[in-house]
């Protein structure tokens, strides 16, 4: 959360997730918000041969999970919560997040949070 999220900030965000997962994502998926379609962005994505999936405008069906998550968000967090200020917004909205993905059941994931998944996942693999 913040009062405005540039081109900038989105490379530096998706940089800090390719170090924690080891990795840059093979395709970012994004509508056409001038954050996304900025050189910057465009440039950072080259560098890895990342695919820049554009979600055509007015669409927004073409990205159902993020919609549903954008939904959950509204109904549980920002219709519930008068935010104080930019910090206290930060705060409520990670805690929101934490709960999210650490006990809330997901039924795309076999009614388990993320977290749970994750675990078995990777238990799998190893």
């Amino acid at each position: 959360a913040d009062s405005t999220i540039d081109a900038a900030a989105v490379v530096e965000l998706l940089d800090v997730i390719a170090c924690e997962r080891g990795q840059r994502p093979r395709v970012v998926r994004m509508d056409n918000g001038p954050e996304f379609i900025s050189k910057t962005l465009q440039s950072w994505a080259a560098e890895e041969e990342t695919v820049q999936a554009f979600i055509p405008p007015g669409q927004p069906w073409h990205n159902g999970f993020v919609e549903s998550l954008h939904n959950r968000m509204r109904d549980e967090l920002f219709e519930q919560e008068y935010f104080l200020d930019l910090e206290h917004a930060r705060y409520c909205i990670g805690q929101w997040c934490h709960r999210y993905n650490t006990y809330h059941p997901h039924s795309a994931l076999g009614f388990i949070p993320p977290e749970e998944f994750k675990k078995q996942f990777l238990s799998k693999v190893a």
